[in-house]
């Protein structure tokens, strides 16, 4: 049993339960979808009154429906709303152009599976192939959908005769077709279409509402249109009184696209109820040539298939396609200039690999790493004139140079005097020392001011932002400057529909389908939706790195998801499978790079293919981009694709618990088109509240903050934005120019494998070849990201981070005896031209780490020290309760007044509410206190060459109780606790169960060592509110 029985329909058994059925309104049940050569797909199913009939092959005919008495038509809720449709239509004026007996009212009345059941009004005697009934059912497969007409589409459609878009206004940019079986190569997500040949708009969407809104917006629009350019209605063109389409022999139409016309007396010959045509139809309009304007292509609704075996036995190894041929349109790519050339680094990935990877297909997609081969047009004044006298894209923005902010840089200097300031004044005690008790051993203590300037560097830095954040200018944070962006920049005008195609890339594990990856599609989809009416395109990539590890009817459920929504998806094997090597210690970066490299291939075999067709048609380019797919599945042997997989010129990567705003690509294509030289546009982001417990909440309150600083330093004149590895456009040119070939299985990674900070590894190396990284905060929050649900997710990514920082500063402990101390990553940031402000804003970030790492340690070097030493140490050296007093105040009080009048005086936020958020700090110090031990094993692990793994973040939480979450707690930090306990203990028996002249009482030393212990021992308890539920 194949995939393919799966998703056809077996034909439903003749119950009695059908004949509820049979009312006016006909019940159309479908599976499959209709070639757009003209044959019927094998698995259609029509449902109409009493019989449940199964047509394979070409759909015959079929009789009118039973009429049911009225008042059990009343009866039924989904004929109700039906009828309270076309009651509005008809009420708004919308039909005064649609014949009465026309079927223009369709709404889907239940969906099971693959099997979908509509209603349609006005009943009529036939149901005929490529009417509007049939083709919005099959190609849409929206909830509703109208076909309208009236004087105004008329008038709009006169005076675009020539084009392929109805520009309204420039966030409406509407799409024509020639005619309804069109509907199959429409873009979806626009949610409506103009029918040229028909003089009609059809819309659809997911509610009677949306639907009846939306016509309502268009038709102002249409209106105002018509009433501000001067535009009058042709009197010849409204005489037109529409023909009937839905008889029995529409079938033999021919197809738009083959090329053909139809002269008036054919059609007379098919036409059933033939009423009053005008001189103006028998003219018909050829359909534009699509192709003169593509190389990309961007997949509307799928309407064939190719599957490959899915049985239970071949389940996770064999292949699943589910793609269109004819639903790919053609995309014109507006590329972008680059500021050097393709580079090439060979480095070495860690870890192993035992697969064999063949092959020319693979070798020849890595050939080049551009993904088109046509010339990338430079962003100049002169190309810019050359595209806009071209006619492709108007420009309507005149680009400003931004300014370099030196606010940054003063802190830097500022910071960097403090903490030299610290350490000379260390130094001159050693040198005090050396002169009066001649004690030449204290030049050891030298060893320490390196370790001491990295860990004390963003301690200084943070005591220069207090003052900056309360007393500093603040100007600069509401004009755009190098790396920051408050403000949009003008927008790039549409043409002819050629804005930059964008490509949304969504990397996915194993998260629940309903709650996580649902509402992030829908909130794509309204995005994708203003960008098509603004003049571009989208795409959606699924790189679904658990599709082929979840149970069987959760993969086929996701997988008809994909399909339903038009989204492109690949999915590699498991670890392990026939050999397959999942690398990487975190898997997020070898998934992009393999569904990547997949996509590469597809595009460079398709490029080759379609360069032999002359002058191809949109359908032969849909047939030979799932021919291309399907070749390179095969050869592949191991993934499972389907959709439109090829890249567009700008990547907006998310996490798949994300939303975006509605109205978010033009400003950040505009912003790339005008900033060349920008790599990455890093958008800062709000929180998504799932539970709202008070751990969430005070997450949220510390991701703000981030965020604040983030925007601060940019706006203040860092010229590398901080890219926190989703919510970010990226410019794919840039991207390629990292691509290197691993030696281990031949591959072209773009992201690092072998870092598990691939993100922050990304952005030192583009920062190096001179891109900028840019931060946006013009959309106020309205890209949103889930944040750590549990405090073991919190903990997990704080170790995650402190062993990426490790990996990128040092190398291993078994290289240092060849004198390779540094990573050769590090050593190429050192020598970059990044400026040096830059620079020790990026060491300050990364010693940080260690800092807290280092901290268990040192407070039990200090427990001895003190206690022993009773105050006779040197004064080289500091204790830790000077140390712990400075971090408590700097951090845990100045900081969090700083931030609470920074925001005030930027941002004018609620004071009184941000005072009430200082209640969180309480419990960040208890978190932050509990962090050392978990980087200790982080960081050692990784001088030490033990492998570690992460796996992603877990976007919702099950419920749980304090029965289940105790032993999780204790088990999980099994060996922290015992390390703690033993710790606690050494303290009281070196407090009572030693003689008095060894034992250590002081508050001094004891205090900073206890605070630590009960961090770490609290902080997966009290911060846990699960374990706070007790409940049976």
């Amino acid at each position: 049993m194949g995939i393919s029985d799966f998703f056809l329909f077996k034909g439903a058994p003749e119950t009695e339960g059908d004949a509820r059925e049979n009312d006016q309104t006909h019940n159309m049940s479908f599976e499959g979808f209709v070639d757009p050569t003209g044959a019927v797909g094998p698995n259609v199913q029509f449902i109409v009154g009493e019989n449940n009939a199964n047509f394979e092959g070409e759909i015959p005919m079929l009789p009118a429906a039973a009429i049911m008495a009225a008042g059990n038509d009343f009866k039924d809720p989904q004929f109700i709303v039906v009828n309270y449709l076309l009651d509005i239509c008809q009420g708004n004026g919308w039909f005064k152009l649609v014949d009465p007996l026309e079927p223009c009212v369709i709404k889907m009345n239940s969906r099971k599976g693959k099997e979908a059941k509509y209603r349609y009004l006005p009943a009529c005697d036939y149901i005929a192939p490529f009417s509007f009934v049939d083709c919005a059912a099959r190609f849409l497969r929206s909830d509703v959908c109208v076909r309208v007409s009236f004087p105004v589409i008329h008038a709009i459609l006169d005076v675009f005769s020539d084009k392929k878009t109805v520009t309204l206004d420039a966030d409406h940019n509407i799409q024509i077709i020639e005619n309804i079986p069109d509907l199959q190569w429409v873009r979806k997500y626009q949610n409506c279409a103009f029918v040229r040949n028909e003089k009609s708009l059809v819309c659809w969407h997911n509610s009677v509402q949306e639907v009846t809104s939306y016509v309502r917006t268009l038709e102002k629009k249409m209106v105002d249109y018509v009433w501000e350019k001067g535009n009058a209605v042709d009197l010849n063109a409204t005489e037109y009184v529409p023909r009937v389409t839905f008889t029995g022999a529409l079938h033999k139409f021919p197809k738009s696209d083959s090329g053909s016309d139809d002269t008036t007396e054919e059609k007379l010959e098919n036409i059933v109820f033939q009423k009053v045509i005008s001189e103006n139809s028998s003219e018909t309009s050829k359909k534009p040539n699509l192709t003169k304007t593509s190389s990309r292509l961007s997949v509307a609704t799928p309407t064939n298939k190719v599957s490959m075996d899915l049985s239970e036995s071949n389940y996770t190894n064999k292949v699943s396609m589910d793609l269109s041929e004819g639903s790919i349109n053609r995309r014109e790519p507006l590329d972008f200039s680059e500021l050097h050339e393709p580079t090439e680094e060979k480095e070495k990935i860690g870890a192993s690999s035992n697969s064999s990877q063949n092959n020319e297909n693979e070798n020849h997609s890595t050939k080049s790493t551009q993904l088109t081969t046509k010339e990338r047009i430079s962003i100049t004044e002169e190309s810019i004139q050359d595209v806009s006298s071209n006619n492709e894209v108007e420009l309507e923005l005149q680009v400003s140079e931004r300014p370099v902010m030196y606010t940054h840089a003063t802190m830097s200097a500022l910071s960097v005097a403090l903490v030299l300031t610290w350490s000379g004044l260390q130094i001159a005690e050693v040198a005090k020392t050396i002169k009066a008790e001649k004690d030449y051993y204290i030049l050891f203590s030298l060893l320490m001011v390196a370790p001491y300037f990295l860990f004390t560097s963003f301690f200084g830095s943070a005591v220069i932002s207090v003052v900056f954040y309360i007393l500093g200018p603040i100007s600069q944070m509401e004009r755009n400057s190098y790396s920051y962006s408050v403000n949009k920049v003008p927008r790039i005008k549409a043409v002819n529909g050629n804005l930059p195609h964008v490509t949304i890339q969504c990397p996915v594990y194993k998260e629940k389908l309903e709650s996580v990856i649902k509402p992030t599609v829908k909130s794509l989809q309204a995005a994708i939706r203003t960008y098509e009416l603004q003049g571009g395109s989208a795409n959606v990539f699924i790189n679904d790195d658990g599709l082929q590890l979840i149970d069987r009817e959760e993969a086929l459920e996701r997988i008809e998801f994909y399909e339903e929504c038009g989204l492109g998806y690949i999915a590699r094997p498991a670890h392990g499978d026939n050999g397959f090597v999942r690398k990487g210690r975190f898997k997020k970066a070898s998934n992009m790079n393999y569904c990547l490299n997949i996509s590469k291939m597809v595009d460079v075999q398709f490029h080759e293919r379609l360069a032999e067709i002359e002058h191809p048609t949109p359908k032969e380019e849909s047939g030979l981009y799932l021919e291309v797919l399907e070749d390179v599945v095969k050869e592949e042997g191991k993934c499972w694709a389907g959709g439109d997989i090829l890249l567009g010129e700008l990547i907006l990567i998310i996490d798949s618990d994300t939303r975006v705003p509605e109205d978010c690509f033009i400003d950040s294509v505009s912003e790339m088109y005008a900033s060349p030289e920008v790599a990455i546009i890093q958008h800062a982001s709000g929180v998504m509240m799932v539970v709202g417990n008070y751990w969430e909440k005070m997450i949220a309150w510390f991701t703000d903050l981030i965020y604040f600083s983030i925007s601060c330093v940019s706006g203040n004149g860092l010229t590398m934005a901080a890219f926190v590895g989703h919510n970010a456009f990226l410019r794919w040119s840039a991207i390629q120019e990292l691509a290197y070939v691993d030696e281990e299985d031949g591959r072209t990674k773009y992201w690092s494998e072998s870092h598990v900070s691939e993100d922050f590894e990304m952005t030192l190396k583009l920062a190096s070849l001179g891109y900028t990284i840019r931060i946006a905060t013009y959309h106020d929050r309205g890209f949103m990201e889930g944040v750590s649900l549990t405090v073991y997710d919190e903990i997990t990514r704080w170790s995650k981070y402190a062993f990426g920082c490790a990996e990128i500063m040092f190398t291993p402990f078994k290289k240092w005896w060849t004198g390779k101390i540094f990573s050769n990553l590090f050593i190429l940031f050192l020598n970059s031209g990044i400026p040096l402000s830059c620079k020790f804003s990026i060491l300050s970030y990364m010693g940080t780490y260690f800092a807290i790492a280092s901290s268990l340690i040192m407070l039990i070097a200090n427990y001895f020290i003190v206690g022993y030493y009773n105050w006779g140490y040197s004064r080289v050296y500091i204790d830790a309760m000077k140390v712990f007093v400075s971090v408590l105040v700097v951090f845990g009080c100045a900081s969090q007044v700083a931030y609470i009048i920074g925001r005030y005086r930027i941002y004018k936020h609620s004071i009184w509410q941000m005072i009430l958020e200082f209640r969180y700090s309480v419990l960040f110090c208890v978190f932050m206190g509990g962090l050392s031990w978990h980087m200790i094993v982080s960081i050692g692990s990784y001088f030490m060459s033990i492998d570690m793994q992460w796996g992603a973040t877990a976007k919702d939480i099950d419920d749980s109780n304090f029965f289940k979450e105790l032993p999780k707690a204790t088990k999980n930090y099994r060996f922290m606790y015992i390390v703690c306990i033993l710790i606690i203990g050494g303290m009281i028996l070196g407090a009572y169960g030693v003689p008095y002249a060894y034992q250590i009482r002081l508050l001094v030393c004891a205090l900073p060592l206890g605070w630590s212990v009960a961090s770490h021992m609290l902080a997966p308890l009290v911060l846990n509110p699960q374990l706070m539920t007790f409940a049976w």
